[in-house]
């Protein structure tokens, strides 16, 4: 079987409330890799940039396919 694979996102939200909204565009690449068997891990990293604000989100998650759940590390959150 495949031990590594990527998922890549491509996200947005645009609305037009009189020059005020929660505009963004959003890009999330996130690897994982099966570890053994019935654990994985997946690292993720987003870039929000939300009109003049630009974040970023790191995250690290382990899952195991025998008790189906998920469990973040490291949540990181960083604006530029």
């Amino acid at each position: 079987t495949d031990k590594l694979g990527v998922a890549i996102r491509v996200s947005g939200n645009e609305q037009d409330n009189g020059g005020i909204g929660e505009d963004y565009d959003k890009l999330t690449i996130a690897p994982n890799y099966a570890i053994t068997e019935s654990l994985g891990a997946i690292v993720e990293y987003s870039d929000i940039d939300e009109g003049n604000a630009d974040n970023n989100l790191f995250a690290v998650q382990s899952f195991d396919t025998n008790w189906h759940c998920l469990r973040s590390i490291l949540p990181y959150s960083h604006d530029r």
